[in-house]
């Protein structure tokens, strides 16, 4: 029961995994073992932590783990890493920053004390650290983490392990947020040639890794390659998971958001479409994922002159990503943005002005946003000019 949890918490069925893990649970409840008990506690622990669910649901596995570890065990285990990994990735979920870095490197500490700071084990709790602090912001001290989980990897399993793709495109992605593109392509690149020949063409990795190159292409203003490796994802993971699974909506949403570049916004609105009723259908309405192609939606109403219509749009995405998330997270600044212009377009401009603020505060945290920034000041600019208030700052700003 917990092996076939965690096949279908990688394939990302995650409601079929809950339920294996808590009959796995339950079962070593009733046979008085401990060890798989331990094990289903902290996966589902995981789990809660991971995939928003109740956060009382959370609680009452971090609970629970905690007191096993505790009967169990009287010296420090690989239980007790697990433990501080998944109550990291709980804090990160509470929007409890600080707690979360804290747990993150502290499991990485006990790591090396345990199992040897060159060991596999380390290896993947530094992975689960960088994944941690890019989420907290901490792109640099991520990229530390990969880069060291990369190094060992590569010293224990040779330069072409699987695994080794793995660490590769975690390297992409934080270098991708650090805006250091070319070198995010190499690592996406690196990561795609080691799983094409290690697992297949057809390799479900392969796909997500497609996915992802597509949106770098986009910001990079490379359309047609952004098209071409976005529908090449949708074909690997369609034919994985078939058409209504939500990981086929990762690239229905870079597909929509490079025609979107594109201007052909039918085609765009009709992805991020299905992309919604996708996640609506599997992972429920107040899912975190859905925020993205809700987001979308707003863009290309926006781009259309359907303001008070992109307005709602934005407003939904932004309910969704603070619930999830906390409301200081820099991404937020996307739909702070899209309010604050939706409103200055329908002659709103001292509405538009908080939103648009907040979207300059936020964008400002990261110098990854450093055009957007620019953005917002200028549209901050048009909604005090049409205040008929400070034109001389208003002039200055703009």
């Amino acid at each position: 029961l917990s092996v076939l949890g965690a096949a279908e918490f990688a394939r990302g069925d995650y409601g079929d995994a809950r339920t294996r893990w808590l009959d796995g649970y339950w079962t070593a409840v009733a046979v008085a073992h401990g060890e798989i008990e331990l094990a289903n506690a902290v996966a589902l622990l995981y789990l809660a932590a991971g995939e928003n669910v109740d956060p009382k649901e959370g609680a009452l596995w971090r609970g629970t783990a905690e007191a096993l570890v505790r009967r169990q065990h009287a010296e420090r285990t690989e239980d007790q890493v697990s433990l501080l990994e998944g109550e990291a990735d709980l804090a990160l979920l509470a929007g409890d920053r600080p707690e979360a870095e804290r747990l993150a490197l502290a499991a990485v500490t006990l790591s090396a004390e345990l199992f040897g700071a060159e060991s596999l084990r380390t290896s993947e709790t530094r992975l689960t650290a960088g994944r941690v602090l890019r989420n907290v912001g901490k792109h640099d001290r991520a990229l530390a983490e990969y880069t060291a989980a990369r190094e060992i990897l590569r010293a224990r399993l040779g330069p072409d392990h699987p695994a080794l793709a793995h660490a590769s495109h975690n390297l992409a992605v934080v270098l991708d947020d650090l805006e250091r593109l070319d070198e995010a392509e190499a690592e996406y690149l690196d990561a795609m040639r080691i799983v094409e020949t290690s697992i297949g063409p057809d390799a479900t990795q392969l796909g997500i890794l497609y996915s992802n190159l597509s949106d770098l292409y986009a910001r990079q203003g490379r359309f047609a390659d952004g098209e071409a490796a976005a529908r090449r994802a949708l074909v690997i993971l369609e034919a994985e998971f078939g058409p209504s699974h939500p990981r086929v909506a990762i690239a229905l949403n870079n597909l929509a958001k490079t025609l979107l570049y594109l201007k052909r916004y039918d085609e765009a609105r009709a992805l991020f479409e299905r992309s919604i009723d996708l996640y609506e259908r599997t992972l429920g309405p107040e899912h975190y994922d859905v925020a993205y192609p809700v987001h979308g939606m707003g863009d290309i109403t926006l781009r259309l002159g359907q303001f008070d219509v992109a307005e709602q749009y934005y407003r939904r995405s932004l309910a969704l990503t603070e619930k999830a998330r906390g409301p200081e997270h820099p991404e937020d600044a996307f739909d702070h943005y899209g309010i604050g212009v939706a409103l200055l377009a329908r002659g709103r401009p001292r509405e538009a002005l908080p939103s648009l603020e907040r979207s300059i505060a936020l964008w400002g945290a990261r110098p990854k946003y450093s055009d957007r920034v620019g953005e917002a000041r200028f549209a901050r600019a048009q909604a005090l000019w049409a205040l008929g208030q400070g034109r001389a700052e208003a002039r200055g700003e703009a």
